[in-house]
């Protein structure tokens, strides 16, 4: 298992595997096809909604990338629209590399 200070053992499985879920069911949704993977702050906003606790813990969109890129998945920069502060590059969270490695898959069942 990848080790963080600032989670459990519990909570990078827990997180490994429902960034993983969000992951597989949102990254094809998008039509522009030079992203890959799925908005950070979108799977930031579906883990308060599903883990809030877990989310105040992660505390940002971020903190989120940050623990992504610890349990080995790919962090992909892409050019957002335009906000407050003008366009930006946003951060997409994708499905680790092949071989690279899923940690928190270590002690799910196989099927």
């Amino acid at each position: 298992m990848v080790e963080d200070e600032n989670y459990t053992a519990s909570e990078l499985q827990l997180l490994g595997i429902f960034i993983e879920h969000v992951v597989r069911t949102w990254r094809n949704s998008t039509t522009r096809s030079d992203l890959k993977g799925v908005a950070s702050g979108c799977v930031f906003n579906v883990l308060k909604e599903r883990h809030r606790r877990l989310a105040r813990k992660v505390g940002s969109r971020e903190g989120l990338v940050s623990v992504s890129r610890v349990l080995g998945f790919s962090i992909n920069p892409g050019l957002g629209g335009i906000g407050l502060r003008g366009t930006g590059v946003w951060e997409f969270i994708d499905l680790p590399e092949p071989g690279a490695c899923r940690s928190w898959k270590s002690s799910q069942r196989r099927e």
